[in-house]
C-alpha cells in the first residue's frame, strides 16, 4: 500500500510540476509576443512618419508656381527659364535625332577585313559601335564578344583578349 500512496504522490507532484512549466512557459509566449507588438508599433509608427513627410513635400512641390511659362505668342515669361540651344531633345524629336546620329552597319568586306591582332580602337573605327557585346574575364584576361550585324545581313562575331582581336567569325555571307 506504501508503494502506490508514493506512486500517486509522486505522480501528483509530477503534474504540479508539468503544470507549473505550462504555465511559466505561456506567461513566456504572452510577454514575447507583447514585445514584439510594442516593437512593431514603433516600427509601424517610423515608417507613418517617413511616408507623411514624404506627402507633406509632395503635396509642397505641387502647389509651388512655376518660375518661368510660356504665353501665347511663344515667348517665354522668364528668359533665365527658357530651354537654351544645349538643352537635351526629349520625345519624338530625340527619337528622329538620334537615328540621324547612327552610323549605317558596316558590310561583309569591312567585317571581313578584321583580321586577328586587330586592337579594338582600330575595330571601332573601321565596323563602327557593335550591335551588341557581351564581356568577362576568363583566367585573367579581360575577354569581350562584339556582334555586328551587316548591311546585307551577315552577322559577325569577333572575340577581343585584352583589347586585340583573336577571332572573327562572318556567318550569312551573301
Amino acid at each position: 500500500m506504501l508503494c502506490l500512496m508514493t506512486r500517486i504522490f509522486c505522480l501528483v507532484t509530477l503534474s504540479a510540476g508539468l503544470a507549473g512549466a505550462q504555465a511559466l512557459t505561456e506567461y513566456a509566449i504572452i510577454g514575447a509576443g507583447a514585445t514584439a507588438a510594442a516593437a512593431g508599433k514603433g516600427a509601424g509608427n517610423s515608417i507613418g512618419s517617413i511616408f507623411n513627410k514624404l506627402k507633406t513635400q509632395m503635396d509642397a512641390a505641387q502647389t509651388k508656381p512655376e518660375t518661368g511659362s510660356v504665353s501665347k505668342t511663344g515667348e517665354h515669361s522668364n528668359p533665365s527659364r527658357a530651354p537654351s540651344a544645349s538643352a537635351p531633345i526629349t520625345g519624338l524629336a530625340a527619337t528622329a535625332e538620334a537615328a540621324a546620329a547612327t552610323p549605317e552597319p558596316p558590310t561583309v568586306e569591312v567585317l571581313a577585313a578584321i583580321k586577328v591582332g586587330t586592337t579594338r580602337k582600330e575595330l571601332l573605327a573601321k565596323a563602327g559601335k557593335p550591335t551588341s557585346s557581351a564581356s568577362t574575364v576568363e583566367h585573367g584576361q579581360f575577354v569581350e564578344v562584339c556582334w555586328y550585324t551587316a548591311k546585307d545581313t551577315a552577322e559577325a562575331s569577333i572575340r577581343l583578349v585584352d583589347g586585340v582581336v583573336t577571332a572573327v567569325r562572318i556567318s550569312g555571307r551573301q
